[in-house]
């Protein structure tokens, strides 16, 4: 799974929203920050190793490199195992989406939800976003102080590399995080924002009496649901067409009250229910 898999897989599913625009616009501003600056890093400690490193072979010395190690970071460079892309490699792409997204939600209209898992996981990467920025704050002035020669190459070294490994062990949590966060966030939104809906699902049978009131509250709740545009959240009604579903009667079933058809399916577990106007 390759950084920021998640959140780019909503961007696929769902329409940019208006009323989050401002999470778009400083999470890519971030993403090409913090992406430049591991870039310098990186550049930087790669020169400081490989000038030492090609020194000591003309030297015809070998042996322990001494202070000549390279913090390499989890999940930083372009490419890691498996072939999935790393962090500098996600950050450049999730800025050109977020910037995308940005463009495109400003000639949206705000009439339709938010897709609160989105919301949630955008506000997840901006806090891993800045977190990486506290950790990377001071290295313009390392670099500054090394080039102008006013710090050496063994104390510079060791700067860039407890930078890396800080960045590394941020990104490698919030990787193993990502793994298990589609489910998790479906769950715990389904549970706070769709609390009739979840109810009908569990309750015992397939015939749950409701007011108008309700009805129209569950109405709003699957809306909700559908716009997650994910096959194991749905609610779908007989019928699909109409805006604002209305009771009706089956002629040929023994269920002779008004009622509404309805299928819900609420993780990957299917119910078919009889929403009966109260």
């Amino acid at each position: 799974m390759s950084f920021f898999e998640y959140v780019l897989s909503l961007f696929q599913r769902n329409e940019p929203h208006p009323d989050i625009i401002e999470l778009y616009s400083e999470i890519n501003e971030k993403a090409h920050k913090n992406g430049d600056e591991l870039k310098k890093i990186r550049k930087l400690q790669n020169e400081i190793v490989d000038k030492k490193m090609v020194a000591k072979i003309k030297r015809g010395k070998a042996g322990p490199t001494g202070f000549l190690h390279k913090e390499k970071g989890d999940f930083l460079d372009d490419v890691i195992k498996n072939r999935e892309a790393g962090l500098i490699y996600a950050l450049t792409k999730l800025e050109k989406e977020s910037e995308r997204r940005f463009f495109h939600a400003e000639n949206l209209n705000k009439n339709r939800p938010v897709s609160e898992i989105e919301k949630q996981e955008l506000k997840r990467i901006l806090k891993l976003l800045k977190d990486i920025e506290k950790v990377i704050a001071g290295s313009d002035k390392i670099i500054e102080n090394f080039l102008y020669k006013k710090e050496n190459e063994r104390d510079t070294l060791a700067k860039l590399n407890a930078m890396i490994a800080e960045v590394g062990k941020l990104s490698k949590d919030f990787h193993d995080s990502e793994k298990k966060q589609e489910k998790a966030a479906k769950e715990a939104v389904s549970l706070k924002l769709v609390p009739l809906v979840v109810k009908v699902h569990k309750a015992k049978g397939n015939c749950v009496r409701m007011s108008k009131e309700q009805l129209s509250e569950f109405q709003r709740e699957a809306e909700i649901i559908n716009s997650w545009e994910d096959p194991r959240y749905r609610v779908l009604f007989r019928r699909w067409w109409r805006k604002t579903q209305e009771p009706e009667i089956d002629l040929n079933t023994d269920l002779k009250e008004p009622h509404i058809n309805s299928t819900v399916i609420i993780h990957g577990k299917k119910k078919e229910i009889h929403l009966i106007a109260a």
